[in-house]
């Protein structure tokens, strides 16, 4: 290599020692270090663990502890991965009695638990169980918001089942985990796991072990068992399997017989399949209305009628309805529909002592109505009044209601005289029509109407004013709130400890301390054992503080953890407590925010956080006692690892100019989150300070890599600001930064030429991107293109033409005839960006009568976001959508953004209330409001709130945007995992992409192996930008290698980002290898590839006189997928879900 003249550096010495090892000689391994130090190079850590793992090869374990304290003395740090190496070679080399020893060496330092999991995995692979389960037992243990420790060791049982262990050592471990208090749910984990993982013995095995320790048993437990079973045909494990429920008192229910036995036994007759049942002890009832229910789906009326002839069980009437009404459509079979119907109404199982009161028939009626309207509605209804079946009230009202009164004469006597007195809704039918509304469905206008004709009609008013007062008290509507209290005390109401808390909760929001107090004493009087909400309790503590009320607040907060004791708390109450110690901060009260903060985190209110730790800092800077504040937080930092007022702290100590200072709290943090972490916060500093040479200094520190999140933040507070030099400064200084996206910082430059109507700056910014080969989004076209016409300038490139909104067609008129009409007065002020014009003038519209137009509205809208004016902005659309309409698409999507940006999670969650679902897919709402919990520090919050959704089976289940939460939170990944294990699909493909973008290949490929269609719900566009993000060309390879030939699409959007991130590093070799040979392996045509990728690559070999053996072509406005990607990628934000409900789909494999 000398004589080569090839550079000899620290990886040939490594390669070296490596070697050595290999062949046995571990003299000289050991004394590669000394040749290293003569050639005057140090050994680094990589050094040190490649000749550790040569010692731990042949057990010596003598050695090993010799060169980890010769590092130690050489300050050579060798961190727990290092450590975890050398623990998995002495492992899978036969030496596990000298690993125990080795972790007591391990710091546990941040990121420990990450990297024990991947060993831990790893072990078990090799077949090395116990040092894996040692390992696990060594992790540092999660707890929860409540202080108590969480569950550990899932993802440990799961590699076990993977891996084919014996149901015997399953158990074993299970049960020793749950013995040392590792994970109580240990033996329900594996049976879990047996479960997806198609191990029916195992699964049937540990089922019975649950049984024998007296744990629950669940019905759903043996679905999958029951469904593989079944698609193998196997009827008599089927049978076997539902004797095994019987014998373990889990009896089969109706939904176990009609979604999991039937399906797969339809040959056998339905009375051979009930005597085969009866005999193995199911319940006769269950499977007679499961049958029912089969026959019903399959049009067989007649043998359904029979069947309840023969067996007159008890209907479960609430879910045979709407199937029979739908079988009757399809058959026409009234006689048998009618027997049917009528042994429903005699022998229902909702109500069974109040026999003739529940309205079946009517729902019955209601069912076809909503599918027939009235076509044959006379000879139904005639036929079920000769078979005296009756309906209540409420049913006839509302067919006259969906007919919109077009009911025949005819039709409308006959109901009048099947309407019975005896026949009305039970409470468990109120909603069994989604025709009828509940005043709790109601809004508030809707309620007040509804109050006015029930007091017209002198009826009941109680309910809906209760009603009514929790929806005024919620939307901090006093003045009415109060009115209408005063109407319910009048008629002697009495309220509920509930309705008092929401009342307490009014009258804290609206500053009124002894109307609070009030309520809160009410409250003690009428329930001494009630807890209320603590997220209440502390801002009613905040409104005392406000009052100057010290030490009754703190009063206030003991009392009621001690009336609360060990009871967990579920809410998520940071932003409560902050707001509350900021009070005290504001004033400068150091000791008394100090106190506050101890009592909150001592009494389990809350956990250590950076938000919270900041008051007292906030409150020694408030008094201008810079001394102190530096005291506190390297107190904190040494305390809780925490860097509170980190930022406003290298922000003061600039303006002081006082070096010592600032570099403490520079060293303080970096132990922290590291040197170029640190350095990256520090240059945003010196911006915001106007010191642009000290950051462009930082800046040009080698290794320093871009954060595109935080560079898009103080853009967007620099613009909130007017603060337009600032945008300018990032601009200039990121220039030359590795990973930088130059496309959004001068989409950024450009918002805020906008904003001063400086067009000729903002056409220069176009020619600076052409001189940077930086090629600009379509979204930077747009809206430079749009800003250059409303100054009216020509646009000198062309655009991605936006679809127009859909006009009404009009008949064609001659040439001469044709007038154009003119623009509303409306659209040429929001065209002179003239906002209070605009709104002045919508007003004036509105008093004489008039309304805008959806293309009024949204320009009005879109101009509102430009201007910061969200507030404005999402009452506008709250209008429209009242009115049944919305904004344009474009400008919704602008809006929700903005949103979750800014964590408005109540503002997004209020739309959700307002959108038809099928606006609600289209603009991914879902995704938005997700994210902007993650946003608002609560992620917490939606984490807890799907778990108990799934626990729930509901159906309402939305995992968009949980990329991004595992990206802002990987501590996560755990509870993520265990809900993707539930089987939901979408999950679990984000599940993959996270896997792919932290660069865990087995655990994906493990997920696609369990999963096969994964990959088919998986969007890759979000990985691309984190690749781009992180110049990571290995990952789009590794995804790249996954997709291709199952998803084109994805493939071709892949090759289109590797060729961006080949060009832009210079590969210009490596750009046309992935276009003429990667594309073709992959089933891509460069044709299928995108338009900008392949135009950076031409003009880059065109500048380096090289050949260009390809043909780019047109660009395509029409590529749905392309342009989905674009919009989503448009912040940090977007996620491989796609935003339909999650209604438990399960991939299977």
């Amino acid at each position: 290599m000398k004589s080569a003249e090839l550079p000899i550096n620290e990886n040939v010495f490594n390669s070296l020692i490596t070697g050595h090892s290999k062949a046995k000689d571990m003299e000289s391994a050991a004394g590669i270090l000394d040749i290293m130090r003569n050639a005057q190079l140090e050994p680094s850590s990589d050094t040190y663990t490649a000749l550790l793992c040569g010692y731990a090869e042949n057990g010596d374990i003598a050695n090993i502890n010799k060169y980890i304290e010769d590092a130690e003395k050489r300050a050579t740090y060798l961190g727990d991965k290092d450590l975890l190496d050398v623990m998995f070679t002495l492992a899978i080399n036969g030496h596990n009695e000298h690993t125990q020893a080795l972790m007591t060496k391990m710091r546990k330092e941040t990121g420990f638990n990450q990297d024990a999991y991947n060993a831990v995995l790893s072990l078990v692979n090799e077949g090395q169980d116990d040092v894996a389960y040692q390992l696990m037992q060594a992790m540092t243990r999660p707890t929860r918001p409540d202080g108590t420790v969480a569950p550990v060791g899932f993802f440990f049982l799961r590699q076990l089942v993977k891996n084919e262990r014996p149901v015997e050592k399953l158990m074993g471990i299970a049960n020793d985990m749950q013995a040392r208090k590792l994970n109580e749910y240990a033996l329900s984990k594996v049976t879990e796991c047996t479960l997806q993982l198609g191990k029916l013995e195992h699964a049937r095995a540990c089922l019975v072990e649950m049984k024998r320790q007296g744990l629950p048993m669940r019905t759903h437990y043996f679905w999958p068992i029951l469904a593989a079973y079944g698609q193998r045909e196997d009827g008599d494990n089927v049978t076997a399997t539902l004797k095994l429920m019987v014998d373990m008192e889990c009896a089969p229910t109706s939904e176990t017989f009609t979604d999991y036995v039937l399906p797969f036994l339809s040959a056998v007759q339905p009375l051979d399949l009930l005597t085969d049942m009866q005999a193995i002890g199911c319940q006769t009832a269950q499977v007679v209305n499961a049958l029912v229910m089969h026959l019903l789906y399959q049009n067989k009326i007649t043998e359904a009628a029979d069947l309840v002839d023969k067996h007159p069980v008890r209907a479960q009437s609430m879910r045979i309805v709407r199937p029979l009404a739908a079988a009757y459509i399809r058959s026409g079979d009234l006689d048998s529909c009618l027997r049917l119907l009528s042994h429903m109404c005699e022998h229902t199982a909702e109500n069974r002592e109040r026999r003739l009161k529940s309205d079946h028939a009517g729902q019955f009626i209601l069912d076809y109505v909503q599918q027939k309207k009235g076509d044959g509605l006379d000879v139904l209804v005639t036929a079920m009044a000769e078979k005296n079946l009756k309906i209540s009230s409420a049913t006839a009202e509302q067919v006259h209601v969906m007919l919109k009164g077009n009911v025949p004469g005819t039709v409308a006597q006959v109901m009048d005289g099947m309407v019975s007195s005896q026949v009305e809704l039970s409470p468990e039918e109120e909603q069994f029509s989604s025709f009828i509304t509940h005043p709790r469905e109601m809004n508030v206008e809707d309620l007040e109407s509804h109050l006015i004709e029930l007091k017209a009609k002198n009826m009941n008013v109680r309910g809906v004013m209760r009603h009514l007062l929790i929806q005024h008290c919620r939307l901090k509507n006093k003045e009415r709130a109060l009115e209408i209290k005063k109407e319910l005390d009048l008629e002697g109401f009495r309220y509920s400890v509930g309705m008092y808390a929401v009342l307490m909760d009014l009258a804290v929001s609206t500053k009124d301390l002894p109307l609070a107090l009030q309520y809160k004493g009410q409250m003690d009087m009428d329930a001494t054992d009630f807890i209320i909400d603590s997220h209440k309790i502390i801002n009613l503590g905040g409104l005392m503080l406000e009052n100057d009320k010290m030490s009754d607040a703190m009063q206030l907060l003991v009392e009621h953890s001690e009336k609360r004791g060990d009871a967990p708390i579920k809410e998520a109450l940071s932003g409560n407590a902050w707001r509350l110690l900021n009070v005290q901060a504001m004033r400068g009260d150091v000791q008394g925010t100090q106190a506050l903060l101890e009592l909150l985190i001592s009494r389990g209110y809350v956990q250590p956080s950076n938000m919270l730790m900041g008051c007292p800092i906030k409150a020694h800077l408030v008094n201008n006692d810079v001394a102190g504040a530096l005291t506190t937080f390297e107190e904190y930092v040494k305390t809780y690892k925490f860097t509170p007022w980190k930022n406003e702290l290298f922000r003061k100590f600039i303006e002081l100019e006082d070096s010592d200072s600032l570099q403490k709290v520079m060293d303080l943090s970096s132990s922290i989150h590291g040197e170029m972490n640190v350095l990256f916060e520090l240059a945003f500093a010196f911006l915001e300070t106007g010191r642009v040479k000290q950051a462009k200094k930082i800046v040009e520190t080698p290794g320093l890599r871009a954060k595109m999140d935080r560079l898009e933040n103080l853009c967007e507070q620099a613009l909130k600001d007017d603060k337009f030099t600032v945008i300018e400064n990032i601009v200039t200084i990121t220039k030359d930064l590795f990973d930088i996206d130059r496309d959004t910082m001068y989409y950024h430059l450009l918002r805020s030429y906008r904003k001063q109507g400086d067009w000729q700056k903002a056409l220069g910014v176009w020619t600076t991107m052409q001189e940077e080969s930086v090629t600009p989004s379509d979204r930077t076209l747009r809206y430079l293109a749009a800003q250059l016409r409303e100054s009216g300038q020509p646009v000198p490139f062309t655009v991605a033409d936006e679809q127009p909104p859909p006009q009404p067609r009009r008949a064609a008129r001659p040439a001469a005839a044709t007038v154009q009409a003119p623009p509303s007065k409306l659209l040429e002020l929001v065209k002179l960006r003239d906002l209070q014009g605009a709104v002045d003038h919508k007003k004036g519209l509105e008093a004489e009568g008039k309304t805008l137009d959806n293309k009024e509205y949204s320009n009005l809208i879109e101009l509102m976001l430009e201007e910061e004016k969200l507030k404005d902005a999402l009452a506008l659309t709250t209008e429209m959508l009242q009115q049944g309409t919305h904004p344009y698409q474009r400008v919704l999507v602008f809006l929700l953004s903005r949103m979750h940006l800014a964590g408005d999670v109540d503002g997004l969650q209020q739309l959700v209330q307002l959108m038809p679902e099928a606006l609600q897919s289209r603009v991914l709402i879902h995704k938005h409001l997700n994210v902007a919990y993650v946003h608002s520090g609560r992620a917490e919050e939606l984490i807890s709130q799907i778990e108990d959704k799934v626990k729930k089976e509901s159906p309402d289940i939305y995992f968009n945007g949980f990329l991004f939460l595992l990206k802002k939170h990987p501590e996560y990944l755990p509870r993520v995992e265990a809900l993707a294990n539930a089987g939901h699909g979408n999950l679990q493909a984000t599940l993959w992409g996270h896997y792919l973008m932290t660069e865990q290949y087995e655990s994906a490929d493990s997920l696609a192996k369990e999963h096969p269609l994964v990959l088919a719900h998986v969007r890759v566009a979000p990985i691309c930008k984190e690749a781009l993000e992180t110049n990571n060309e290995k990952m789009l390879l590794n995804v790249l290698e996954r997709v291709k030939g199952v998803d084109r699409v994805s493939s071709a959007i892949l090759l289109s980002y590797l060729v961006s991130l080949q060009t832009r590093n210079g590969d210009l070799t490596g750009g046309l290898q992935t276009v003429m040979e990667r594309s073709k392996a992959a089933g891509i045509k460069p044709s299928d590839m995108r338009t900008g990728p392949l135009s950076m690559l031409k003009r880059a070999l065109e500048a380096n006189s090289q050949p260009v053996p390809f043909q780019v072509p047109r660009a395509r406005s029409s590529n749905r997928r392309n342009q989905d990607s674009s919009s989503s990628s448009d912040s940090s934000d977007s996620d491989s879900d796609s935003d339909s409900k999650k209604k438990s789909q399960p991939l299977h494999s």
